[in-house]
């Protein structure tokens, strides 16, 4: 009889701690999926929103060079051109010492040497020429490359499909063969078609803000590119693109943030009204004010 009590006894035992084991671990498991989807739950990956931050910076750095106007360039120009005139003064005046042919002939050879060098110049000062820029946007492009290479694994786990990345590639890839032609207007239009693919991923990884800006941002920019690259048909389609997608984005903002959101309808506006003029400096600054009033509502929508 004991032994059949010590027995039972023993059974009763092995049954709770295999049902407490089971338990912990239907716990432990039920907090790990919980944690994950909280992960997922705090937004977009930091290592994307840095990636951003790298390409907008970049992209900033080389319109400021490459995207300058007429109005902007001849102070340049001028300076070479009088450094010229002064080189091919004071040579004159030392040939006027000599006989009056003499001074003549070398007065129309310094003539000749001093629009050389002001041709030089100007070649030099080629906006478009990022050739003393490479060493730098080489580090950066590589930066972004490596940044990318290891967001793709998190991208997938997101639900970001094959497909997008690897087209979003595709085109980082082209970019970077672009940069070495040192076009810079041909980079810039490059590494945008590389910043389209940003809103699409955004929307799979639960973004900050609404997804719909970033492709604002796109179309914005190619604007401001294609206007420069003498495309204004590309322009016009552009800013029909920033029609209709405002329409869907307005709806999905965030309420407190009227202010900001009616800026930039007006800008747009503004900036669409631009390009009936067909005049760069002008484009350029409705393009700037429409990008600063996309950041603003960006950060708007964060809080």
């Amino acid at each position: 009889m004991k032994r059949k009590i010590a027995a039972f006894l023993m059974i009763s035992i092995l049954i709770l701690s295999l049902t407490s084991c089971s338990t912990l671990k239907r716990i432990s498991g039920g907090e790990k999926s919980k944690e994950q989807t909280q992960n997922l739950d705090n937004g977009p990956p930091p290592a994307l929103l840095n990636l951003e931050k790298d390409l907008d910076k970049m992209m900033t750095k080389v319109e400021e060079q490459v995207l300058k106007t007429p109005e902007e360039q001849p102070l340049q120009q001028d300076q070479g051109q009088q450094q010229g005139k002064q080189s091919g003064g004071g040579q004159g005046g030392q040939s006027q010492q000599g006989s009056g042919k003499a001074g003549k002939s070398d007065q129309q050879g310094d003539g000749g040497g001093s629009q050389q060098e002001s041709g030089q110049a100007t070649s030099q000062q080629n906006p478009n020429d990022i050739s003393k820029m490479l060493p730098e946007l080489e580090r950066e492009i590589q930066n972004i490359h490596k940044t990318w290479n290891g967001l793709q694994p998190e991208l997938l786990k997101r639900g970001v499909d094959k497909t997008t990345i690897g087209s979003t590639s595709e085109t980082l890839n082209k970019a970077t063969t672009v940069m070495d032609t040192k076009d810079g207007l041909a980079f810039l239009k490059a590494i945008n078609e590389f910043y389209r693919f940003m809103p699409d991923i955004e929307e799979k990884v639960k973004s900050q803000t609404v997804p719909g800006l970033k492709r604002l941002t796109y179309y914005t920019r190619d604007i401001l590119y294609s206007t420069f690259s003498g495309e204004l048909k590309t322009a016009v389609s552009d800013i029909s693109m920033i029609t209709d997608e405002w329409k869907s984005v307005k709806p999905q903002l965030k309420k407190g943030s009227e202010n900001e959101t009616n800026k930039l309808e007006t800008s747009i506006d503004e900036l669409k009204n631009s390009l009936d003029e067909k005049n760069k400096n002008l484009i350029k600054i409705k393009s700037k004010i429409v990008l600063e009033d996309i950041k603003a509502l960006e950060e708007k929508q964060k809080k």
